[in-house]
């Protein structure tokens, strides 16, 4: 059986052994924490990239959102525009017909006046003949001192 110190010895030299093992557990484990440290720091990176590149994206839609919705807003205007113009078109129309209406009256009118002054002046030529033929006809009948006409 072996000596107590033997024992002791072999003991001692377990607990090296352990304590060497242990020493390098304790490299192993600083060396997996330091780079456990540098795989956080690339991941808070990362997320910090993807935050601000989500936020990137979200203003992007959001401007694009916002340029869609003044053309549709645009679109609208146009459309009352056009429907303002529909809803007035027959009343401007009939107005339009009023004036012809009056116009082509009046023109009659302006018309018949003319015709019944030509007319008349017609008549007044026709009168005057008359008149100058009577005229002629009592001249030739006096004697012949004194002329008319």
């Amino acid at each position: 059986m072996p000596s107590l110190l033997d024992q002791a010895i072999e003991v001692g030299k377990q607990l090296e052994g352990a304590d060497r093992r242990m020493a390098a557990i304790q490299v192993q484990i600083t060396a997996a924490e330091e780079t456990l440290k540098a795989r956080q720091g690339e991941l808070s990176k990362a997320e910090r990239d993807s935050v601000q590149h989500i936020k990137s994206e979200q203003a992007a839609w959001d401007q694009a959102f916002a340029q869609q919705i003044a053309a549709l807003k645009q679109r609208e205007d146009d459309v009352k525009v056009k429907e303002a113009a529909l809803a007035t078109f027959p009343k401007v129309e009939e107005a339009l017909k009023a004036r012809e209406a009056a116009v082509v009256k009046r023109e009659a009118e302006a018309t018949t006046q003319w015709q019944k002054a030509k007319q008349a002046e017609l008549d007044w030529q026709e009168r005057d003949k008359e008149l100058d033929a009577k005229a002629a006809a009592i001249n030739a009948m006096r004697p012949s001192t004194v002329s008319i006409g």
